[in-house]
């Protein structure tokens, strides 16, 4: 069983990328492949635009607050959830 949620992250809209010109990473992709390093973190989808991050997990694996903490460590912390 799995289950999602979605967070609320207005850094990504004020952040989009990391680094400087010539080695920027976009924020979309190092979260996403940071929180997919979680074992149990199944999905990922980041909308930059809006600032918000979906989260498809399973419960037996991992928890909110390890996504939370992630994210957090990550320089990007949730500031609540977006459902």
């Amino acid at each position: 069983m799995s289950n999602t949620i979605r967070l609320k992250v207005p850094k990504l809209v004020d952040e989009p990328a990391i680094g400087s010109l010539c080695c920027a990473v976009l924020a979309e992709d190092f979260i996403t492949d940071e929180l997919m390093a979680i074992s149990g973190v199944q999905a990922v989808v980041v909308e930059p635009v809006a600032g918000l991050v979906s989260i498809t997990f399973d419960p037996d694996q991992t928890n909110i607050s390890a996504i939370r903490a992630r994210l957090s460590w990550l320089h990007y912390p949730a500031e609540e959830d977006a459902d």
